[in-house]
């Protein structure tokens, strides 16, 4: 029996070495595997040619890039509309995480969403899902209100809105300040390329200093929602580049760098006819007042758990700059209203009776501080009269009932005597 020699890879001589048989196992395995895809390929198509096999293995390495996708029918049992509008104008122009917000808001079937839900549903950070919502918002798709970040704006079903809102009180507003007369945009505010802003830097130089200006104002790279608003209400309002940096500080004074905001305030100008430098600056330091004492009232009343809401805004402006009344004489009405309901802080539901208190003194000329205590002063001395009167006739209605009055047992007693003498019980 001879022994069997090694050579150099110490594999044994005369013998296939193991690796080599796995390897070429291996091989003949995803030969097959290949032969087979290529098959399944073939009949689903509905062809089953008779060629090669040289021709059967190209087709089957070439099968992923000629193969065509479609949805899987088990996939339509579950679905949900998007906007033709988004896909057509923003597929292209739309930022990945814009889009992607986008189908999480469509797809979550309710009115509202929240910026922080997106932001841990998306696995990304919460003012990279605000500058998101911002974007569909500046575009109109998306309405912001209250205090949910951005709600679905959907048509009613059967003509019925899902939501009626409750009738607003009425409260005498102050009258618009007339501007130059303005044409309101209608429809949407398009998007633009970044091609069509480049192009309109070159021909406008002091579009490129207001962007460099809001860059500043932001501290940060302007995102795509905030580029395309600013652009857009160049273009689309034709607002001047001066006015819209206007309208930039004062967003930014009131921490309100939203898009959304940005674009409510941009429209405020212009619905007020501010469409220059000049009125933008007035109309801004108009506007800087009325902050200024609404944000005093809102101190005064201790409002700590919410911005002032709209209706009240409304109020607070009425009382100052329609009525005339300073802080003071808005102060006696609070004090009034809290003493006359018997309330111990101020509430939503104690404005109207606060703003009723102040329309009766201006209806009936009282138009300082002074004039108002002594109206007070006036009211509840003819009040303590009026109670004393009252007192008294409550007195001498008692005095004239008591001396009416008789002792039941003592009527009992004469009524049995008179009985008993008149012959006492029948039977």
């Amino acid at each position: 029996m001879s022994e069997a020699g090694f050579n150099s890879n110490g594999a044994v001589a005369g013998r296939v070495p193991r690796g080599l048989i796995i390897y070429y196992v291996k091989f003949i395995k995803k030969c097959l595997d290949m032969i087979a895809y290529g098959v399944v390929y073939l009949r689903r198509r509905g062809v089953w040619p008779r060629q090669s096999l040289f021709r059967l293995i190209s087709n089957a390495s070439e099968a992923s890039f000629m193969a065509e996708y479609s949805v899987l029918p088990g996939l339509w049992n579950g679905c949900f509309m998007v906007p033709s509008d988004a896909v057509d104008r923003h597929l292209k122009l739309a930022p990945p995480d814009a889009l992607r917000a986008l189908l999480y808001i469509l797809r979550n079937g309710r009115c509202t969403v929240d910026a922080a839900e997106v932001s841990s549903a998306l696995g990304i950070a919460l003012p990279a899902a605000e500058d998101a919502i911002d974007y569909w918002i500046a575009d109109g798709l998306l309405a912001a209100g209250g205090n949910v970040r951005a709600s679905v704006q959907r048509a009613p079903e059967n003509g019925i809105s899902p939501e009626k809102s409750e009738k607003p009180e009425k409260v005498e507003n102050v009258p618009a300040k007339q501007g130059p007369a303005v044409v309101i945009k209608s429809g949407k505010m398009p998007g633009y390329s970044n091609a069509q802003i480049h192009d309109a830097f070159d021909a406008h130089p002091e579009l490129r200093k207001m962007f460099s200006a809001a860059e500043e104002i932001f501290a940060r790279p302007l995102s795509d929602a905030v580029i395309n608003l600013l652009f857009g209400l160049f273009d689309w309002y034709e607002l001047p580049a001066d006015v819209i940096e206007i309208i930039l500080k004062r967003c930014e004074k009131n921490n309100k760098l939203r898009p959304a905001s940005i674009r409510d305030e941009a429209e405020n100008f212009y619905k007020n006819g501010a469409v220059t430098a000049e009125a933008a600056e007035a109309f801004s330091c108009e506007l800087d007042e009325k902050d200024a004492f609404v944000d005093e009232v809102s101190l005064l009343l201790r409002i700590t758990d919410h911005s002032p809401y709209a209706k009240e805004r409304r109020s607070f402006e009425t009382w100052h700059f329609q009525y005339g009344y300073d802080i003071d004489t808005v102060s006696l009405a609070f004090d009034t209203a809290l003493k006359n309901t018997e309330s111990r802080e101020y509430s939503t539901a104690l404005l109207p009776y606060i703003h009723k208190v102040l329309t009766n003194w201006y209806r009936g000329g009282i138009k300082t501080y002074d004039e108002a205590l002594k109206a007070l002063e006036l009211r509840g001395s003819q009040g303590e009269s009026q109670k004393e009167t009252q007192t008294r006739k409550s007195e001498r209605k008692a005095a004239a009932v008591g001396a009416k009055s008789y002792d039941l047992s003592q009527e009992a007693q004469l009524a049995m005597r008179r009985f008993s003498e008149g012959g006492g019980t029948n039977g």
